[in-house]
């Protein structure tokens, strides 16, 4: 009769050793077979085996691929507002400029009038504190006591960098609501700056007559103010 304990069972040391010798005839098969590979076939193989293999060509994959996401997210948030600088001096072109602002800033006020700002401001070393000093005490002549102003006021008022806003074309409905506005150092004159003759062409094409008069260098940006104020 068939009794279980009758039945012969291999060693366990014997099981180990065979199961040792098929893992290393089946490593010594895999290297045959992938010594005749190429480079490509190698790869493919590897991966169809689960094992996880990154290139230099997937790294610069990837990287590209941020740097697309990053620019789209990029572009979603901000919006780009371009405007002309013409300078005074007729012998250097006009150039178009432009820069981002965030669109949670939309309709907040004139974007390009306060990134203007730094250009026309000064420490007050070419101001004409006179000019400046005389027009001060004008203004404030109807006031009570005597108008005066000290040296240090004036300059700090023209090292802000004021920047002059002149409409050279108003947005209104038969232009669907977009102007044309000219960008100018509030305080050009006194600064003694040349004029700007080609500036001033432009205000007479625009219809102005007498042609306004601008010194200094000058910028010149649309600007809407349907449905929100913006550049």
């Amino acid at each position: 009769p068939f009794h279980p304990e009758n039945t012969y069972r291999t060693p366990l040391w014997k099981r180990s050793q065979r199961f040792r010798k098929n893992k290393k005839s089946r490593n010594i098969m895999s290297e045959e077979k992938t010594d005749n590979m190429t480079a490509e076939e190698r790869l493919a193989w590897l991966r169809e085996r689960g094992v996880l293999i990154e290139t230099s060509e997937d790294r610069l994959e990837q990287q590209k691929s941020t740097q697309t996401n990053l620019s789209s997210e990029e572009e979603e948030d901000y919006d780009t507002i371009t405007y002309v600088h013409i300078p005074h001096d007729e012998s250097k072109p006009r150039q178009e400029l432009s820069f981002r602002v965030s669109k949670t800033a939309l309709g907040t006020g004139d974007a390009l009038s306060n990134h203007l700002k730094p250009c026309f401001s000064t420490k007050g070393k070419d101001v004409d504190l006179t000019l400046l000093q005389n027009q001060a005490t004008e203004h404030l002549a109807s006031s009570d006591g005597p108008p005066t102003v000290s040296t240090e006021a004036l300059k700090a008022v023209a090292a802000q960098g004021s920047v002059e806003v002149f409409s050279l074309v108003r947005p209104v409905p038969s232009n669907n609501f977009v102007g044309v506005n000219i960008y100018l150092d509030e305080v050009g004159a006194l600064k003694r700056l040349r004029l700007n003759k080609r500036a001033s062409e432009l205000g007479a094409k625009a219809g102005f007559n007498p042609a306004p008069t601008f010194y200094g260098d000058v910028f010149v940006g649309r600007i809407t103010n349907k449905p929100i104020l913006k550049n």
